[in-house]
């Protein structure tokens, strides 16, 4: 008779852990979750401020503005994750874009003009 409990004791054990393997695994946020779009862009160099490449997004920026949740009155935003060989002033280009994550955020020197910044997550050539 204590056997039969004992298992029964450790079956269940067993279930409930197994479930919550489960519960945490379905939870965890990952950054496939993230919301993309695809956009036409003019690359304008780099910027001074931060070193990296600046997208304008033309007639589209209130799009952008909304994809990140940060709108802004230029049509120019920081690129993040943008290939070097891109960066050439002029350089027409379709990328794919999503919020920046707090782990990519990058400190600048605040001694130009600031530009919202933008993950870029796919490239191509126009």
């Amino acid at each position: 008779m204590k056997q039969g409990i004992k298992y029964n004791k450790m079956r269940t054990t067993s279930s409930l852990f197994a479930v919550m393997i489960l519960l945490v695994a379905a939870c965890t946020k990952s950054q496939d979750d993230q919301v993309t779009s695809t956009f036409d862009v003019s690359v304008q160099g780099i910027g001074g401020d931060c070193k990296l490449p600046l997208l304008d997004f033309g007639s589209r920026t209130a799009e952008v503005g909304k994809l990140i949740g940060l709108t802004s009155p230029n049509t120019l935003y920081y690129a993040i994750n943008l290939d070097s060989i891109y960066s050439k002033a002029g350089t027409s280009l379709q990328v794919t874009i999503r919020k920046v994550t707090a782990s990519e955020e990058r400190a600048c020197t605040t001694m130009g003009p600031s530009y919202p910044s933008v993950a870029v997550t796919s490239t191509l050539t126009k």
